[in-house]
Parts: structure tokens; sequence; C-alpha cells
């Protein structure tokens, strides 16, 4: 795997540990820092998970991590 390929795997599995995290709730969430700036779980957990989509797309990750495969 590439060096551009592997930091993007890396960084959404952290990504994805966060995701996993939080609930499809409307509860609120008091961060707006960066880039996810949502007032409730459900719009925050929407952002990090169309970011996983594009990230494991962009690193083309592969069966071997267990997240994707072709």
């Amino acid at each position: 795997m590439h060096d551009g390929e592997h930091n993007l795997t890396c960084m959404n599995i952290v990504i994805l540990l966060i995701f996993l995290w939080f609930q499809w709730t409307d509860d609120p969430v008091f961060s707006s820092q960066g880039k996810y700036r949502a007032t409730t779980q459900r719009q925050l957990k929407e952002m990090l998970y169309n970011d996983i989509i594009d990230y494991f797309d962009k690193g083309k990750v592969k069966k071997n991590y267990g997240f994707y495969s072709d």
C-alpha cells in the first residue's frame, strides 16, 4: 500500500472509532470546532459517516482491513 493510501486508511479508522461513540439521536453536542460543526449527535454522526465513506474510497481500502471489499 502506498503511503498516501496508508495515511488515509489510518485517519479513517480514527474517524470510524469516533463515529461509533456517537448515537443517531437529537441529543446536543457541545463542540463546534473545526470541520465538524453540529448541534446534535445525529448531525455530527452523519458528517462523520460521509467522511468515512469518502476517505475509504480515496484510500482504496482493500479486503485485508475488513472494512471494504471490491
